[in-house]
């Protein structure tokens, strides 16, 4: 899968844009939010507000906070069979030829997996 780039504030982590293809593109989202500047006299220099920097994503662009988010909602949705429901959406996303949706989903049914057959370990 592709790298990945966005703008993240701290100390939260939260991210300030969507994900883009390349660094340039998530430098420019932070120059038009506010949290970068170009130098005047060399424009090849960026400056970053302190509380702003460029996260890289290597493979999935979910975060580990992301999928259990996701673990979380399908568990409550559908409690015992989330797992099942989780694995027929990785199912339907590699027939379509996303296969890097699949492997997500399936990161997320292993992870149902865990949470359901020892909950206690994840605590």
């Amino acid at each position: 899968m592709p790298v990945k780039f966005r703008v993240i504030t701290h100390p939260s982590g939260k991210p300030w844009g969507p994900w883009r293809d390349t660094r340039n593109e998530a430098i420019e989202d932070a120059i038009r939010e506010g949290l970068a500047d170009r130098d005047e006299d060399n424009p090849e220099t960026i400056y970053f507000d302190p509380l702003a920097e460029i996260e890289e994503a290597n493979g999935s662009p979910y975060t580990d906070q992301d999928l259990w988010a996701r673990v979380n909602e399908m568990v409550s949705q559908y409690q015992d069979e989330a797992g099942i429901f989780a694995a027929m959406r990785a199912d339907r996303l590699e027939f379509e030829g996303d296969l890097d949706g699949a492997r997500d989903w399936r990161e997320i049914v292993r992870r149902i997996d865990r949470l359901l057959t020892n909950p206690e370990a994840l605590q």
